[in-house]
């Protein structure tokens, strides 16, 4: 079947969206309804362009409407065990929680995106063993899967609330090929293993679900004698997209599980090279479809050919995320920043700052950076400050190159914990009135 194919070609793209298409107008009277709505069917699906032509969904309304009218509901009850679907949820970090199902068919499929994509970036042993940094407390304790207990692989799943020093010995002895987290759950870990001399030798370090910043590229790297790469995923897909192996600064589309599209607030696509929202369609998952999803993110394609790249892919290239559309600072003249700019102006102002105090700086200080306002913006920090002055103007002007005029201030913070989900939110727009 073309939507468990590999190495996909764009005739199996569009061969997989159509057979999505068809399960979920089989399936869920929400997608029958909204395409009656929009006037198309999956038979009209004739090549990837007229994809434009069906609606564009989102968590809210899957969360709100796709179950409606459902025969059997009760069979998809997040909080039942069954034998014929898996299921886990989203983050909950923005917007509802939202379960997503499969098949054990379309799990296992959703694995090997993952274990593929990994290996475009290092050559991985099997078996292989997994250290998930940052893990919940729920996580932690979770049952191994059927590839787990047969032998292939082994992950060991650090839980984040236990002391720096624990999670760190539980990361040395697991012996990990590779390396998984959050990009502030694994700099904490970093932090306190440069701090204490130690470096861990790994085949791959694999950032993923926040901005990754070059300050904590490089403290990483300082800890672990490894590849360290940018991964773009998300629960209801999988891998969406992952580092370039040539060139750090651009990700290629995983075409094995998604088709991306980058679009205007009217849903129209834009042209190669601007930024937009960033909508992506599942290829694999018949049992919950996902189809022109908008994941919430603002990003930016590089090229859709799938001409060649340097490191010999031939798949459509992108930036990394810019962040989420939700916290994106956004100023009356129309001037748009987005997260992994404010934080390219606000991160390394901050470092320098706290090392000439003497703070002892081994990777990020704990900050957020919240916008209060058409021309004012609060930076938190957490930990002892002084002499703000100076450091409140160098981040101005940095606002002034960009065009923005706004006054910073800088205030201490006695705490900045991360959300329930482990993500840390460290850019906060709070809408204008």
């Amino acid at each position: 079947m073309s939507r468990f194919k590999t190495s996909k070609r764009k005739s199996d793209v569009l061969c997989a969206i159509r057979t999505v298409a068809r399960a979920a107008a089989r399936r869920f009277p929400f997608y029958r309804s909204l395409f009656t709505s929009a006037g198309v069917e999956p038979e009209t699906l004739r090549d990837l362009d007229t994809l434009q032509r069906f609606p564009i969904t989102s968590k809210r309304l899957l969360f709100s409407s796709l179950w409606e009218g459902v025969e059997d509901v009760a069979r998809w009850d997040p909080l039942t065990e069954g034998d014929r679907h898996v299921k886990w949820s989203t983050s909950g970090m923005t917007g509802p929680l939202l379960y997503v199902h499969m098949s054990r068919a379309e799990a296992l499929f959703r694995r090997c995106i993952y274990l593929r994509a990994w290996r475009q970036n290092a050559k991985l042993p099997w078996p292989l063993v997994i250290a998930q940094v940052g893990a919940s407390p729920r996580q932690a304790r979770n049952r191994r899967s059927r590839v787990q207990r047969l032998g292939g692989l082994r992950i060991e799943r650090i839980d984040r609330l236990l002391p720096l020093d624990d999670q760190v010995r539980r990361l040395i002895s697991a012996h990990p090929h590779l390396v998984t987290a959050h990009p502030s759950n694994l700099a904490l870990v970093a932090s306190h293993m440069v701090e204490k001399g130690l470096r861990l030798p790994v085949r791959l370090v694999v950032t993923r679900g926040e901005v990754l910043t070059p300050e904590t590229r490089r403290l990483l790297s300082a800890a672990f004698d490894g590849k360290v790469v940018d991964y773009y995923n998300a629960q209801e897909f999988g891998n969406i997209a992952y580092e370039c192996p040539a060139d750090p600064g651009i990700m290629h589309v995983n075409t094995d599980g998604c088709f991306l599209e980058i679009l205007d607030e009217a849903g129209e696509r834009v042209p190669t090279g601007e930024e937009g929202r960033i909508v992506v369609t599942n290829l694999f998952n018949c049992t919950m479809p996902f189809l022109r999803y908008d994941v919430g993110d603002r990003g930016r394609l590089i090229s859709e050919d799938g001409g060649r790249c340097a490191c010999g892919s031939r798949r459509p290239a992108m930036e990394p995320p810019l962040g989420r559309s939700g916290d994106v600072f956004t100023y009356a003249s129309g001037i748009r920043l987005s997260p992994r700019i404010i934080e390219a102006l606000v991160v390394p102002v901050l470092i320098k700052f706290l090392r000439l105090q003497g703070g002892g700086v081994h990777g990020l200080p704990a900050y957020r950076v919240i916008q209060q306002g058409e021309s004012a913006v609060c930076v938190l920090l957490e930990g002892e400050i002084r002499e703000t002055q100076a450091l409140e103007r160098e981040i101005e002007e940095g606002f002034r190159r960009q065009g923005v005029e706004v006054t910073v201030s800088l205030k201490p913070s006695g705490g900045l914990s991360p959300e329930d989900c482990g993500k840390t939110r460290r850019v906060v727009s709070i809408p204008q009135t």
